[in-house]
């Protein structure tokens, strides 16, 4: 069992590059024998890879750089704008005629707009231009495209 751990140990810089880790890829010979994984049948080593690659994450996930975020849906003619990784935004109403005229799907950047109602931008990446918004509850009408 503490070889087990140990070899997790060892391992967890090496795992968030590949989608499926396999120890001896990722494992000198010499880390084989220091941490046990040497001595471990084939049965135990194809189970103790599943198991790596069921439960563990890599702490350098959360340092990777976050998924690009995209216009999905403009609801309402622009009154908020629903984005790629499902947040939804609330819009300014001063900002609809701009909010009213984007369409999906558009690389969106965040920033922070100093508008204490509507704190953050949604930065068009294509052209510079912005909307303040704030975040919103989903509702079930917000899965439709207006």
């Amino acid at each position: 069992m503490r070889s087990i751990f140990l070899t997790l140990l060892c391992l967890s810089g090496s795992l968030c590059a590949q989608e499926l880790l396999l120890l001896d890829e990722v494992m000198s010979k010499e880390d084989r024998k220091k941490t046990g994984v040497e001595n471990l049948k084939p049965n135990q080593k194809i189970a103790l890879e599943n198991w790596i690659n069921k439960n563990c994450q890599c702490a350098d996930q959360k340092s990777e750089k976050p998924e690009a975020l995209f216009l999905a849906i403009n609801v309402e003619g622009g009154k908020k704008i629903q984005l790629s990784d499902g947040s939804l935004w609330e819009i300014d109403p001063r900002d609809y005629p701009v909010s009213a005229t984007w369409i999906s799907p558009m690389p969106i950047k965040l920033a922070p707009s100093y508008n204490r109602n509507f704190p953050t931008l949604l930065v068009n990446k294509n052209t510079g231009v912005s909307i303040k918004a704030r975040r919103a509850e989903a509702t079930p009408s917000t899965e439709e495209e207006s």
